[in-house]
């Protein structure tokens, strides 16, 4: 008999199915995804996964602001986003935005246009957040993995050290900012 995690076939189909779906939506310097999971654990289960790229961050190393035509083109898909969540149930939406919006001028304003339009409330996550967090989505589907896991955003690397110390030992370079 197969067993995962100590239970059955069926109870371990159960329990991956289990609850109502929540949304992660990730704002990036390159692309604005939502992935919608239900269930618990490691390995939930992935009912949804859609990107847009729309290069928010093109021109922020240099001028400093989010570009316009991006803006706009980011805000249209956190709209869909923020729809397409409700009509699924999702119960919880998390949305956060990474280097391009934190390292903008208008990135505060952004945030609030995206309250305005969607209703969701987007958090700025600092560059050690998202290293952290990339590690762990790779520790999510690799559990022994035993590395270092990057970001590159905004012409800017982030990364962790060792993903099994749970991202414990992490670093930056020294040409990063946050």
């Amino acid at each position: 008999m197969s067993r995962f995690f100590g239970i059955g076939p069926a109870a371990a189909r159960d329990a991956a199915t289990a609850g109502a779906p929540v949304a992660i939506i990730d704002v990036g310097s390159n692309s604005v995804r939502m992935v919608v999971y239900r269930g618990h654990g490691r390995m939930p289960a992935v009912l949804f996964n859609e990107k847009t790229m729309c290069a928010l961050g093109l021109g922020v190393a240099i001028s400093g602001r989010l570009d316009p035509d991006a803006s706009e083109m980011a805000l249209k898909t956190l709209k869909r986003f923020a729809l397409l969540a409700r009509e699924m149930g999702c119960t919880d939406v998390s949305a956060v935005a990474t280097a391009a919006v934190r390292q903008a001028a208008d990135g505060p304003r952004f945030i609030e246009r995206v309250r305005e339009r969607t209703g969701l409330r987007l958090e700025i996550i600092s560059g050690e957040q998202e290293a952290e967090y990339s590690a762990l989505g790779v520790l999510s589907g690799i559990p022994s993995a035993d590395g270092v896991a990057g970001i590159w955003a905004a012409a800017r690397w982030s990364w962790r050290g060792s993903a099994t110390a749970a991202c414990s030992s992490g670093c930056r370079s020294p040409w990063a900012r946050s």
